[in-house]
């Protein structure tokens, strides 16, 4: 349940970061991207998701690894 919260809160913020820069038109897109703020927090963004995923994985694996001994056959 607090996993799926978290989810949901980092894709309210990523949502939140993009939708506000994709109103702009394409030259003030470059401008925004060539301020140091911004490659900054896009950087940031990119962490954030990467980390995500990563964690996602192992989460996933421990689940897999606990359903596969609990199967084992027994010998």
């Amino acid at each position: 349940m607090k996993m799926r919260f978290r989810l949901v809160a980092i894709f309210a913020f990523i949502f939140s970061v993009f939708s506000t820069s994709y109103a702009q038109t394409m030259d003030n897109y470059q401008e925004l991207l060539n301020q140091t703020d911004k490659m900054i927090a896009v950087i940031l963004v990119l962490v954030i998701i990467l980390l995500g995923i990563a964690l996602f994985l192992l989460f996933l694996e421990k689940r897999i690894r606990k359903l596969e001994d609990k199967n084992k056959p027994i010998e």
